[in-house]
């Protein structure tokens, strides 16, 4: 059943993908399919699947690898390459999502839970692209053809060298 009162559909049934931003499922039902998308708590959500070789963590980005459908994602990105936004989600759940499950994966809105920097802090109100390993690094202040900006943080997003893991707050845009 469809929740009318959204842009996007927000499944309501029995299937543990009912749950839009934390559901997972090793197989899909007649109702879901790769790429539907869905929205809960201002956050748009995408429906894809983790084809990568490890569990993409809470507040990390997953992108999708040489060869692999557009919906098949994995936590490793290709860092500053032109459309690295195109199918990439954030793993806005409490939990890792384990490989070869489906999952729901933010797009686009605000995330007060966070996400995970790089070895350099994002600062409040800068932009940020996807980094080498699915976090997120502070985009240059000039402009850069082959990088797109993923966000932009809101508070301050520490890095994993200041002891920072998921944190801070962003306003996503994953087109």
């Amino acid at each position: 059943m469809a929740n009318s009162g959204s842009r996007y559909p927000h499944l309501i049934d029995g299937s543990p993908l009912a749950d839009v931003g934390s559901g997972v499922a090793s197989s899909l039902t007649g109702q879901y399919a790769l790429g539907i998308e869905a929205s809960r708590d201002g956050v748009t959500y995408k429906l894809v699947y983790n084809a990568g070789n490890s569990a993409i963590p809470p507040g990390m980005i997953a992108n999708c690898p040489a060869g692999n459908g557009v919906n098949s994602l994995t936590v490793s990105t290709a860092a500053g390459v032109w459309g690295e936004l195109a199918n990439a989600v954030v793993n806005n759940s409490a939990a890792s999502v384990a490989t070869g499950v489906y999952f729901w994966g933010a797009k686009r809105g605000y995330l007060a839970s966070g996400l995970v920097a790089s070895a350099a802090c994002v600062p409040s109100g800068s932009a940020f692209s996807i980094g080498a390993n699915g976090n997120v690094i502070l985009m240059a202040q000039s402009v850069v053809t082959a990088t797109n900006a993923a966000g932009l943080a809101i508070t301050t997003i520490l890095s994993t060298t200041s002891g920072g893991g998921r944190n801070g707050s962003a306003i996503i845009d994953l087109a």
